[in-house]
């Protein structure tokens, strides 16, 4: 942001984004200017598994431009299935009920 590459998506300037990851306990994504993916995010640890990344993170040359530090890949697939059975629950949840009332009770009919 200083140098005027980097954006914050969701924050207005460095002070916003400040207050957004101290006061409210949120995180701030940035991307390069003129573009919205990819973009990154960036918070304060709270959490035992941001600790856990902290500490167990991997190292990403890309091609000589930059070196990253990314969090395992054990946790972030842990991650992704714990969103998907979350947004899968929901979905049932919302469609379920409107849609398929008898979805999840026995059939009548025995098709052979």
């Amino acid at each position: 942001m200083a140098d005027g590459k980097y954006y914050a998506i969701n924050a207005e300037d460095a002070k916003d984004a400040y207050e957004l990851m101290t006061a409210d306990r949120s995180s701030v994504r940035f991307a390069e200017k003129g573009t919205f993916d990819p973009n990154f995010e960036v918070k304060f640890a709270r959490k035992e598994t941001d600790f856990y990344s902290m500490n167990n993170d991997w190292v990403v040359d890309l091609g000589g431009r930059a070196v990253v530090r990314i969090s395992p890949t054990e946790l972030e697939i842990a991650y992704k299935l714990f969103l998907e059975a979350k947004r899968t629950l929901i979905t049932q949840r919302m469609i379920k009920p409107p849609l398929f009332p008898g979805l999840g009770q026995p059939s009548p009919k025995v098709f052979y």
